[in-house]
């Protein structure tokens, strides 16, 4: 807790020196959404376990590098769990998928903007059965795109498309998290 405590002072102080500056207001520096969306897994292992469709949460942040050129850094899971029927247990299952890229930004008139961006992922996967626990780290990618509708000045919602996409070996089974996604966001410029 307190390691936790002395890493986000720091962090909480960095957002609100950006957030106060009055030159970063005028030009969007920062971006920080929240976002829903529905994924379709691409696993078929996963789909005749969980289930094909899946929600995902995601909160993703970023810094403009130059104009219309975004840094970002982005979190979104999957959590589902299912009765498997031979052993009548339950089954969890949990994929994080931690990670950052670019973002490009293209403002189609006051109100709207198109954005397309691609990234690298850290995919944390962790599956549970009765007392069984697995565990499995892989390197993925997004790549995506959508539209934002500025609210206010500051405000924003937007609809995006995107690909995750990662591949791995667990025992002698080939794995593919992620999938296709489509969601909505809510996002407000600092």
């Amino acid at each position: 807790m307190k390691r936790a405590l002395a890493i986000g002072w720091p962090v909480v102080a960095i957002l609100i020196s950006l957030t106060t500056t009055p030159q970063l207001h005028a030009r969007d520096h920062l971006f920080i959404q929240l976002g829903g969306n529905y994924l379709r897994s691409l696993d078929k292992g996963f789909q005749a376990t969980y289930g094909a469709d899946q929600f995902s949460p995601e909160l993703k942040a970023g810094l403009r590098l130059i104009d219309g050129i975004y840094a970002w850094l982005g979190d979104s899971a999957i959590f589902s769990q299912t009765t498997i029927p031979v052993v009548e247990d339950m089954a969890h299952s949990w994929q994080n998928f931690l990670g950052g890229g670019l973002m490009w930004k293209l403002a189609l008139g006051r109100t709207f903007s198109w954005t397309i961006h691609a990234g690298a992922h850290g995919v944390f996967l962790r599956e549970t059965l009765a007392d069984a626990v697995s565990h499995h780290w892989l390197l993925g990618f997004e790549t995506g795109t959508g539209i934002d509708f500025r609210i206010t000045r500051r405000y924003y919602a937007g609809l995006g498309f995107s690909f995750l996409f990662a591949r791995g070996t667990v025992g002698e089974t080939e794995i593919f998290p992620g999938g296709l996604r489509a969601g909505v966001n809510l996002g407000i410029l600092l």
